[in-house]
């Protein structure tokens, strides 16, 4: 058919005689959104690296359009029209945002950068993503939320006939993603087609008109988004139904246990912030990109200088200035991007033991390769790591793996204030419920969880109250027995000031 634009037919790729893809057949539309689903190790990265080029498939044929780009190089299918943005962020952190888009085709002019048409067009094609900050900034000054954005705007400047999106949402809030789904809405009309990977499965029926779902590197199939639902492609994901994505805990919630005292992050527009939480308790902090999450969890860490404001723990006023206290202290942070938090060429073992080596070390002070093994194993065991040895390099782990190793980390020093920020970000349903099933029994085993998310249906269905933030402000606190999805995107966009 004349309006196919990606077409492969029996792509076949194996890695050291494992099969990571199996004959697969696939077929999109121009003008098309189509979603790539599965769990981590279905195939999905592999495909799509195969289609961009990054990787040669063993057997198989590969069309765009009418070309066959069996040959061809990254370079060359990028010059056909076909564009990605990998879920792992890749800009220039010293450059500035305008130069990051426009890099490799910046405007020349008698052999000199013309920096003032370099702006102009790099906020050209921001402008179509969001408004929220300028071309000349420097990419280091900005979140992760707005690092994504600029990705996306450095692709829209290639002028793409297809456009690949991996997890392209997993930063941004509810509004910010209503607001980018309303570009690609736009780009489809412009008859750009969009394969579109997520493990937001709603957004997959907000967005997409089919939906291929991969398991074991085989195509399970392609459905029409219209004739399925979410329990049906989990079940298609994974093999099995499943009936409980987020297991809630009765769990007691008992004494105070972490409280801050009027919080006031310097530059980061966090003002005035108070809450506790307790023994037994996970307590959700909501709001759209740029409302503070991350920044308040940072500070309370000792990784974001505070101007004003006090940290409590059992009572006792704590130095939040110095990670070190703040880890002697019995407090853990699971960052944002998990990949802040590893050695990604060093094992997984080394990753594990990285806040305690003590517990790793034999009478001399030297690092015990045996114990430092043995406790891995442990860990590795309890949380279900999927990894053929705890001597793998971590950066080989999927998603979900990684950030179990992450966890286990912190369970290895004895933490018992656990601070999270967007854990499941780009993590498949499986690895998903394992770790809410992980959280369940952190507070089971009476630590306090304070849970930092842009996902509303996850707060209120994983946190027992919630802290919704509005430009760096609390602007309401809840119980999530007693609120809804609207009221609380009401306080998250400032519809509503009492919080009380």
């Amino acid at each position: 058919m004349k309006d196919i634009i990606i077409k492969t037919v029996a792509v076949h790729k194996n890695f050291s005689g494992v099969t990571a893809l199996d004959d697969v057949n696939f077929e999109m539309k121009e003008g098309e959104v189509h979603a790539l689903l599965g769990e981590n190790g279905a195939g999905k990265t592999t495909f799509v690296k195969i289609l961009t080029r990054d990787l040669r498939e063993d057997a198989g044929e590969i069309y765009l359009r009418d070309d066959n780009i069996r040959g061809l190089s990254v370079r060359q299918v990028q010059d056909l029209g076909l564009a990605m943005v990998p879920q792992a962020i890749n800009l220039v952190e010293m450059f500035s945002v305008g130069m990051n888009i426009m890099l490799g085709i910046e405007p020349v002019r008698q052999s000199l950068l013309n920096w003032k048409h370099l702006n102009d067009e790099a906020s050209t094609h921001l402008s179509k993503i969001t408004d929220r900050f300028d071309v000349r900034r420097k990419v280091s000054e900005l979140s992760v939320a707005e690092k994504q954005l600029v990705s996306v705007a450095r692709a829209l400047a290639r002028n793409p006939k297809v456009l690949i999106l991996d997890e392209p949402t997993a930063s941004l809030g509810d509004q910010e993603t209503r607001e980018f789904f309303s570009v690609l809405r736009q780009l489809k009309e412009e008859r750009i087609s969009i394969l579109y990977i997520s493990h937001r499965l709603q957004e997959i029926f907000d967005l997409a008109e089919k939906v291929t779902v991969l398991r074991d590197g085989k195509k399970v199939g392609t459905y029409s988004v219209s004739e399925t639902n979410e329990e049906e492609l989990i079940r298609l994901m994974i093999g099995q139904s499943l009936k409980a994505m987020i297991p809630k805990k009765q769990v007691p919630i008992r004494q105070e246990r972490l409280r801050v005292s009027g919080l006031h992050i310097r530059n980061r527009n966090v003002r005035d912030v108070s809450f506790a939480a307790r023994y037994g308790e996970i307590l959700g902090i909501v709001g759209t990109m740029g409302a503070g999450k991350s920044e308040i969890l940072h500070s309370i860490f000792g990784l974001e200088p505070s101007l004003a404001g006090e940290v409590f723990v059992d009572g006792k006023r704590v130095d939040s200035t110095e990670p070190q206290e703040a880890i002697k202290n019995g407090l853990a942070l699971v960052p944002e991007d998990r990949r802040d938090a590893l050695v990604m060429d060093t094992s997984v073992a080394r990753n594990i033991t990285l806040a305690n080596l003590s517990s790793v070390c034999s009478f001399g002070g030297w690092i015990s390769r045996p114990m430092e093994e043995r406790t891995a194993i442990q860990y590795k065991n309890r949380l279900s790591i999927a990894t053929p040895s705890v001597k793998q390099q971590v950066g080989f782990l999927s998603g979900g793996n990684q950030q179990k190793t992450v966890i286990s980390r912190w369970l290895n020093t004895g933490a018992k204030i656990y601070l999270f920020d967007e854990p499941t970000k780009g993590i498949d349903v499986g690895a998903k419920s394992e770790i809410y099933e992980l959280i369940g029994e952190l507070v089971k085993d009476g630590a306090a969880v304070i849970y930092a998310t842009n996902e509303i249906d996850e707060a209120l269905e994983l946190c027992d109250n919630l802290i919704v933030l509005h430009r760096g402000q609390v602007a309401a606190e809840l119980k999530c027995s007693e609120t809804n999805r609207e009221e609380l995107l009401l306080y998250m966009l400032g519809g509503k000031r009492d919080a009380k």
